[in-house]
């Protein structure tokens, strides 16, 4: 036993010396990478780490709960810690590299078995900073969401991450770089949906739209990709071309009514009523309203100057004949008012 403790100790000054840039070569795969070791044959995966990986002495890998997504669409990564040092592992540090067009979700993080410190972001790099030890032989776990930008462009996305902590003896510790792999999709418009709705006062506070109830003309209603829409006289919006996604649909507090207030509908809602998160699919028509419960005279003087105002332009449109304007088709992410249902 003692004679296999010297030579493993010996294997690891080797490694520590000369380092696994030359020893090593890596390839990876969907959720899993594998390791090879010089003049070993066999392959080592760092998702069941073997007892050869135990040499780095912490074991950093990453999954995906996703192995396609879409631009626009939140997925999360799962990223694990193990340390396997005879020592507690102080200073703890894993950091994230995400390819181009992928950003991590601020506070998105959640941690179990430590706590983080705090974050940095450096460029394409996410650094977590653990306040408490990492005692031997245990391990950590980071759940993190990440969203899908239209600036994705790359077929295959590969996400890497690796850690290194402080032994009680101060000496500098590192994990291996463990990578996973995300698809990225595409889809076509005939896929896409609509996301519409209506802004309306609330008055007898039910949290449902009831004929004779004022609606709010003039407000812009905008989405997590810029796309926005402005409430026609009726109170109503639509925004056309939507990827099949996740989105964040948000009331413009700066062109609404002074001083309005919303309530929260149901559990889409933030807790002002201003942010609904929906989930849209392909050809689907959702349907998010706003619900304000504003109800002294100063707030319907002015929802009604709203309405005479819009009215006026609308008239002023249809004044304008047909022979005179040219219209193109409607292309993705085209805001449009609409006095329909």
């Amino acid at each position: 036993m003692r004679l296999k403790k010297i030579l493993i100790l010996i294997l690891y000054l080797l490694i520590s010396i000369f380092g696994f840039s030359k020893d090593m070569s890596v390839s990876s795969i969907t959720n899993t990478s594998f390791y090879k070791l010089k003049n070993d044959d066999k392959e080592y995966s760092s998702n069941t780490v073997s007892a050869n990986l135990e040499l780095f002495e912490l074991s950093t890998t990453i999954k995906s709960d996703k192995g396609r997504i879409r631009r626009g669409e939140i997925f999360k990564l799962n990223i694990n810690v193990k340390n396997f040092s005879n020592h507690d592992t102080n200073d703890m540090i894993t950091t994230l590299v995400l390819p181009q067009g992928f950003d991590y979700i601020d506070n998105s993080v959640k941690a179990e078995g430590n706590i983080i410190s705090r974050i940095e972001k450096k460029e394409n790099k996410v650094l977590f900073y653990f306040k408490n030890q990492l005692l031997k032989s245990e391990s950590l776990d980071l759940h993190i969401a990440i969203k899908t930008n239209v600036s994705a462009t790359r077929k295959e996305n590969y996400f890497s991450t690796f850690s290194q902590g402080k032994l009680t003896h101060n000496n500098i510790i590192k994990s291996n770089v463990n990578t996973c792999k995300v698809l990225l999709e595409e889809e076509s418009f005939e896929e896409k949906g609509t996301i519409y709705g209506m802004l309306f006062l609330d008055k007898n506070k039910n949290k449902v739209y009831d004929k004779g109830e004022p609606t709010i003309p003039s407000v812009k209603i905008y989405l997590e990709n810029g796309h926005f829409a402005v409430t026609d006289k009726d109170g109503k919006f639509s925004i056309f071309g939507e990827r099949p996604v996740t989105h964040v649909v948000r009331v413009d507090m700066e062109t609404a009514p002074k001083d309005s207030k919303l309530e929260k509908l149901d559990n889409r809602y933030n807790d002002k009523g201003d942010i609904a998160l929906i989930e849209l699919k392909k050809n689907e028509l959702y349907k998010v309203n706003f619900a304000f419960i504003n109800d002294d005279e100063e707030f319907l003087e002015n929802i009604e100057n709203r309405r005479i105002i819009s009215e006026k332009l609308m008239s002023e449109v249809e004044e304008v004949s047909d022979e005179e304007l040219t219209f193109a088709s409607t292309l993705p992410g085209t805001t449009v008012n609409t006095s329909g249902s």
